[in-house]
């Protein structure tokens, strides 16, 4: 501190080690030590999961770990899910085999164990979460424990994209015709603005699903205001007639004609076929073809976007709540349940439980723990006490599956 007070001052006129390069030097070394510090972390926990997700302009991949930490401090013993922030990694493609080969030239930089991943989080682009060549199947033959999560986030965000472009009557009420027409021009911004002092308009985005509900909110609570707004500019100024007055076209004024159409009819092929009925009242229309068909589409989706995340829950559900298993019943699923998940955490020779252990230890467990305990809140006391040691592999590996890549977006967010 006092050499740099000195060099702030002027007083050391030879060199000060301030310069650009030398900055830089000084943050390169400090990352590579907090980089090291987390891998050694990581490599003591040995399981780990990576979570990937690409930059807006795919020029750059994000990585992070997670992995779970076991501490012992005074004699105290905790358990710490923990995430950390690896870097960027510049890509020139966004193919799955470009991305496989950086992942793995990443992982064999840092001496990094591919056999160790348990899991993979990754967005749900198609490069990446495909079935037959994609990054998480290239990963998952060379490794069949690195089990792919979808992220949750994303799942949600395309159940509300699907539901939003349902029916022509979402689309109509998630529409940005508003925002264009104020947008478009600086004066209706401007009067826009005099009648929402405290809200504006916003736009849709495709990354983002909350910003339907900021392009709601103006409506569902100021819709008195921007109607008085768009009542003022219709009586001020009618950017039509200027436009007009530019093109030096003539004012005319068409007839008003009215068309009536006739309402085509399905026709009857079987006597049983019967017409559908005009609806006439909109409260039932908007019930009928709106409400319950929107209902229709998030629950299809719902169902297909988390169908993997449910094929996970299935093999880890005896380890959720360990008391609730002694209720379970017949007696024999306990032992399914573990014979499948040792099945699936064995590749090849290599297993990491062995299932007539962990139904053992489960047994033991369901009756000393209380009730609504977690996995986390279950890995402490036998950590803490080292038994169970099955049961303990078990839920390492279930907290390290990774939930959402939210935190990869946090990265984005720091890097712009």
């Amino acid at each position: 501190m006092e050499h740099l007070h000195r060099a702030k001052q002027g007083e050391n006129k030879g060199h000060h080690y301030l310069g650009k390069e030398t900055q830089n030097e000084i943050i390169h070394l400090i990352g590579s030590n907090i980089t090291n510090n987390i891998l050694l972390v990581m490599k003591s926990a040995k399981y780990y999961s990576i979570i990937l997700d690409c930059t807006p302009d795919i020029s750059k991949v994000a990585v992070i770990v997670r992995f779970v930490q076991e501490t012992r401090l005074d004699g105290v013993y905790d358990v710490r899910i923990r995430e950390h922030f690896l870097g960027f990694l510049p890509v020139p493609d966004s193919s799955s085999s470009t991305l496989t080969q950086v992942v793995l030239k990443f992982l064999e930089d840092k001496k990094t164990l591919l056999c160790n991943i348990r899991g993979q989080g990754y967005d749900n682009g198609a490069n990446m979460k495909g079935k037959k060549s994609d990054l998480q199947k290239r990963i998952s033959d060379m490794n069949k424990r690195a089990f792919y999560v979808p992220c949750s986030s994303h799942s949600l965000n395309l159940v509300v994209n699907d539901a939003a472009m349902s029916s022509k009557y979402a689309v109509l009420m998630f529409s940005t015709s508003l925002y264009d027409f104020f947008s478009s021009s600086v004066r209706r911004w401007n009067v826009l603005k005099k009648y929402l002092p405290n809200l504006s308009l916003k736009p849709l985005s495709d990354r983002r699903w909350e910003s339907r509900i900021d392009a709601l909110t103006p409506l569902r609570f100021q819709i008195g205001a921007i109607y008085d707004a768009l009542v003022q500019i219709s009586e001020e100024f009618d950017d039509s007639k200027e436009l007009a007055t530019e093109l030096e076209l003539e004012d005319l004024t068409l007839p008003c004609v009215s068309i009536s159409r006739r309402r085509s009819k399905k026709p009857i092929h079987f006597t049983y076929e019967g017409r559908d009925e005009t609806i006439d009242d909109p409260a039932k229309r908007y019930k009928i073809e709106f409400y319950y068909y929107l209902l229709d589409i998030v629950t299809t989706c719902l169902d297909e976007r988390f169908n993997e995340l449910k094929y996970h829950c299935d093999y880890f559900d005896s380890l959720y709540d360990t008391s609730d298993l002694k209720n379970a019943a017949p007696p024999d699923s306990l032992d399914t349940k573990c014979r499948n998940l040792a099945a699936i955490l064995q590749d090849h020779e290599s297993s990491d439980i062995d299932a007539l252990e962990l139904r053992e230890e489960l047994k033991v467990l369901s009756t000393s723990l209380k009730p609504g305990i977690g996995p986390k809140e279950t890995l402490k006391p036998i950590g803490g006490h080292r038994f169970c040691p099955n049961v303990n592999v078990a839920l390492r590996i279930l907290l390290t599956l990774p939930v959402t890549v939210a935190s990869v977006e946090t990265g984005f967010s720091k890097l712009e």
